[in-house]
């Protein structure tokens, strides 16, 4: 449903809205933290992009340690002396 009025007066209208219920000062701020929050978006996936990394090297190491010796890094001395 459309609203009804002049559409350069709506803005004005929206400011003195944010006025009245003092959002106007929030924004800058806001701004401001939506900045950092994309920054440590960005920080995570790479971070997240590198443990993927890590994680298929490890599980590679794992299984040539376990095809050349017969035990993974997780099996301690006394579970596989019996083996």
């Amino acid at each position: 449903m459309k609203l009804e009025g002049n559409p350069e007066h709506d803005d004005r209208l929206l400011e003195s809205l944010e006025n009245i219920i003092s959002t106007a000062g929030l924004k800058v701020p806001i701004k401001t933290a939506l900045v950092g929050v994309e920054r440590l978006g960005e920080e995570r996936a790479n971070k997240v992009s590198r443990l993927r990394l890590v994680e298929k090297e490890k599980a590679r190491l794992d299984a040539e340690q376990f095809r050349l010796t017969g035990t993974t890094p997780c099996m301690l001395p006394s579970q596989y002396a019996d083996s």
